[in-house]
């Protein structure tokens, strides 16, 4: 690396095994020196905004994005009354389903347990959104449920949902 001109920044440098649980037990390296810097051996790393993990469950970046969309739900809640219903939308699609979008492929194969987690975000997300539909007092409740129906089908066909 010398000879090219480039130096390891160790402060962005993260470094980890991947394997099963009994292969990791295997490892017993914390640490290793690559071109005379030590560098961590770390259970997690962070790679295109996705947060791998050791055995590739994907658990903690599952709780992180589900963590930082119902994040977002609530601080819409909270403005709730402000914006129109287009406006909301575009709100929950901005801050909610791109982020569950984006690279939600190497989900693909993951275990429900940890799909679920972001199920309840669209959920919620859809829950947040029928705040804004506008429903007058007088209307039945199969009506009701006819413009939630409605709702979340148009909802569902803007965002990819996860099963």
């Amino acid at each position: 690396m010398r000879a090219n001109r480039l130096k390891l920044n160790t402060d962005k440098t993260q470094f980890i095994w991947l394997g099963t649980p009994h292969q990791l037990s295997k490892f017993v390296c914390n640490t290793f020196t690559v071109g005379g810097i030590a560098i961590q051996v770390s259970t997690k790393a962070m790679c295109l905004s996705v947060l791998l993990d050791s055995a590739l469950t994907f658990a903690p970046h599952v709780h992180r994005l589900s963590g930082r969309s119902f994040y977002h739900l609530q601080q819409m809640m909270i403005v709730r009354k402000s914006p129109t219903q287009e406006a909301a939308k575009t709100m929950v699609h901005a801050f909610v389903t791109i982020h569950i979008d984006y690279c939600n492929s190497i989900l693909y194969g993951t275990s429900a347990a940890h799909i679920r987690p972001l199920q309840n975000v669209l959920n919620a997300a859809i829950h947040a959104l029928l705040h804004w539909l506008p429903v007058q007092p007088h209307d039945t409740t199969s009506h009701h449920a006819d413009v939630c129906a409605t709702h979340f089908t148009n909802f569902a066909q803007s965002c990819t949902t996860l099963q």
